[in-house]
């Protein structure tokens, strides 16, 4: 009883800590949405904020050129040794900074001198100095390995790239999709005619770009260190046949960035590239000269990792003030420009989406998965050319319920936002559109504040901040 009284007490304080953040606002479906719905354009399932595949599939194509281009004997080990890539590229950390990798090392010097009592290693007995500081250098080593991630580049020979492609290729392929998809729905006119990408791996983000943008690209321009991945994704687009034209016009391989100024594209992509890069200096040097050679979109994309989080966060805070002086702005997935709500609310959670893909059925069974990113685009031009860049996005899964859907969002107001959709309260069209919504689409609607007293409203008319 005494903890049933305890748990009640707490719920009521939650509940009064709501009620002074909840504000009173209006809920305006568009207007250009809500004449549609009414001419019967289009239903609500297929509003413009939605971006729903279903499960996506590599590419038939891709899938038979993989078949050919593998030894059929190497199969099982390519998936058991994708699989484990693939944990270990998810749990990969960000690499510390030589500065914090000093710090920490001196602070556990200084420890152990202190079990030893003594204040500094020159204190360190006579003949045998040199050998207590290799004994002791040892035990520092030891301890910091011990209590951090020990970060190593990946270095992607023949085998680890095939491992790569059976490990990694079906996810990266569905996130970039979804993603891409995205830029195609909502700017139609967009016809990019060159693509790069930084980072390419086995190229799936060349076989997203020509689902959508085939008839248009004419340059794709792939860079990635690794000389064996890009010759697995060359082999790949020649339908695993070396000696077979590649399908697609004018497609070049580097292993470094191109050094003139002059280069530009209209789409970069930089898809789970950022943690294979050493040091902040390195990630910020790299985004610029992306930035710089940009001439319409940039997309980033990591693992919906804390870890991916926190790097796709540093690339928007960057690129943010980037764009602010070269005429750009952040075109997704943020209704904002504001201080990322997610990193302020600093509750251990990342801002992170999810695509659902069918796995790579070459020496397995096909399934359903789901692969959950982070990611971020930039786009040159003005943010004012887009009327619908106030629509607030669904930032987790949509709870529907029988008369009412909650929809928990990121408003243009810079913060973490649950909107309640009633049947009874709003239109037939809103309340439509708020139930066929999910993570990661928007809602076709304007959040107006009301100036009245919040605290004589109904729960369905009320905006609370997450």
């Amino acid at each position: 009883m005494l903890h049933f009284k305890g748990a009640l007490l707490l719920r009521n304080v939650f509940r009064l800590v709501q009620v002074r953040s909840w504000s009173s606002f209006s809920v305006h479906l568009d207007d250009k949405i809500n004449k549609d719905l009414e001419e019967e354009l289009y239903k609500p399932k297929n509003h413009p904020g939605r971006v729903n595949l279903g499960p996506i599939e590599i590419p038939e194509r891709i899938r038979k050129a993989i078949k050919t281009a593998m030894d059929q004997s190497q199969i099982p080990q390519l998936v058991d040794e994708g699989e484990k890539l693939d944990r270990h590229l998810f749990a990969r950390r960000i690499p510390l900074e030589q500065k914090e990798i000093y710090t920490q090392k001196k602070s556990i010097e200084k420890e152990i001198l202190k079990n030893v009592g003594v204040q500094r290693v020159s204190d360190l007995a006579g003949d045998d100095n040199s050998r207590a500081k290799e004994s002791l250098k040892y035990e520092v080593l030891r301890i910091y390995y011990q209590r951090n991630y020990n970060w190593k580049p990946i270095v992607y020979d023949e085998f680890r790239s095939r491992t790569h492609l059976f490990g990694r290729a079906d996810k990266e392929y569905a996130a970039v999709l979804k993603v891409l998809s995205e830029i195609a729905k909502r700017d139609p006119q967009f016809q990019p005619h060159s693509f790069f990408d930084f980072g390419a791996g086995v190229g799936t983000g060349t076989w997203a770009v020509s689902e959508l943008w085939k008839k248009s690209v004419y340059e794709y321009f792939l860079v990635d260190q690794s000389g064996q991945m890009n010759d697995l994704a060359e082999l790949i687009l020649r339908d695993g046949n070396d000696q077979k034209a590649v399908s697609l016009r004018n497609v070049f391989y580097r292993q470094f960035l191109p050094a003139s100024d002059e280069f530009k594209s209209h789409l970069i992509l930089s898809a789970f590239t950022l943690n294979e890069l050493p040091d902040l200096k390195t990630r910020l040097d790299t985004l610029l000269t992306l930035w710089k050679k940009c001439d319409g979109y940039m997309v980033l994309i990591e693992n919906g990792t804390n870890t991916g989080f926190k790097l796709i966060e540093e690339a928007r805070e960057f690129l943010t003030q980037q764009a602010n002086r070269q005429s750009g702005y952040l075109f997704a997935p943020c209704p904002h420009e504001m201080a990322c709500p997610r990193v302020l609310k600093d509750d251990g959670t990342p801002c992170n989406f999810s695509a659902r893909y069918r796995s790579l059925d070459i020496g397995q069974r096909p399934k359903d998965e789901i692969i959950r990113y982070s990611y971020v685009v930039f786009k040159k031009g003005s943010r004012d050319d887009d009327p619908t860049m106030n629509w607030p996005r669904l930032v987790r899964p949509t709870q529907v319920r029988t008369r009412h859907t909650r929809c928990k969002l990121c408003t243009h107001r810079g913060k973490l936002e649950e909107l309640v959709v009633t049947k009874g309260k709003h239109s037939k069209n809103t309340y439509g559109c708020a139930r066929k919504s999910d993570w990661g689409d928007r809602m076709p609607v304007e959040i107006v504040e009301n100036e009245c007293d919040s605290t004589d409203k109904s729960d369905d008319e009320k905006l609370v901040e997450m």
